[in-house]
């Protein structure tokens, strides 16, 4: 007789664990100022976030795919001054039906633009597919070998009309001042 404890190589058995889902994250790889944003008419501090996967780039669409991200859902809360709530969605395609509004911000693949603008504060987060717990965010230089300053909620503050005009972001994690002029 079989020892029911002894697996028999069969499909009977325990199978196991299931695999722990992927850790998505944001991380900032570039940030630069416009002095007059094309997009905004104002002081911009423009930041390039990195979609990441269990602490490695994404590389292309077809990984977000696989892992069932169609896109990264951006969400303001909480505004003073002139600062609204409507956050984009950083989408696979710019025709994606998944997307909540195809075609309204570009790839994720290749870092993925933040624009921001304005006066007053409002807190900042992210969400992939529009769900779920925050994103973290992480800031830091890309040579950094040891923990990044991380963020899952972004309190920011908008000075784009100062002398010096300003915007610092997760509470002053990152700063406009002493970022290079867009190119």
């Amino acid at each position: 007789m079989p020892d029911p404890d002894c697996p028999t190589g069969g499909g009977g058995g325990p199978s196991g664990p299931a695999p722990a889902p992927p850790t998505v994250s944001l991380r900032e790889i570039s940030a630069c100022t416009e002095a007059v944003g094309k997009q905004t008419g104002n002081f911009t501090l423009d930041i390039t976030y990195q979609v990441m996967v269990n602490a490695s780039a994404v590389t292309s669409a077809t990984q977000l795919y696989n892992l069932g991200i169609n896109f990264i859902s951006e969400q303001l809360t909480n505004p003073t001054g002139t600062m609204g709530t409507s956050g984009a969605n950083w989408c696979l395609g710019m025709a994606s039906a998944s997307c909540p509004s195809p075609g309204q911000v570009g790839l994720l693949t290749d870092g993925t633009l933040d624009e921001l603008s304005g006066q007053g504060t409002l807190t900042q987060s992210f969400y992939m597919n529009g769900t779920g717990s925050p994103l973290q965010v992480a800031f830091g230089p890309l040579s950094s070998v040891g923990p990044l300053q991380s963020y899952t909620i972004l309190n920011n503050t908008y000075n784009s009309r100062g002398k010096p005009p300003s915007v610092t972001v997760a509470g002053g994690a990152f700063s406009s001042v002493g970022a290079p002029p867009c190119q």
